[in-house]
């Protein structure tokens, strides 16, 4: 159920922000910002700002890791535990 909720696919994205659009122009030219249908689109705003900073997490947390995978020096020092402790051990000496 979680990752359903917090996991949506790219298109239920997409129309759940030309939702938003949408009501925001109207609460804009219509109705007023007090009203109980702007609490209710504040409330969907927010679950669609946690939804995105998620989508955005996993993009950015998987680059980096693609970038550490391709560089030598930085994939032996995320596996190989001997070099971080030794490369610890001389940063703690300095």
């Amino acid at each position: 159920m979680k990752k359903k909720i917090f996991y949506p696919k790219n298109y239920g994205l997409l129309i759940g922000l030309l939702i938003i659009v949408i009501s925001l122009i109207y609460l804009i030219f219509f109705n007023g910002f007090g009203s109980p249908l702007a609490y209710v689109l504040y409330l969907v705003m927010s679950y669609f700002l946690v939804v995105i900073c998620i989508k955005l997490y996993i993009i950015f947390k998987n680059r980096i890791n693609r970038f550490i995978d391709s560089s030598r020096y930085l994939s032996k020092y995320r596996d190989d535990y001997r070099v971080k402790y030794r490369i610890s051990l001389f940063i703690s000496l300095l």
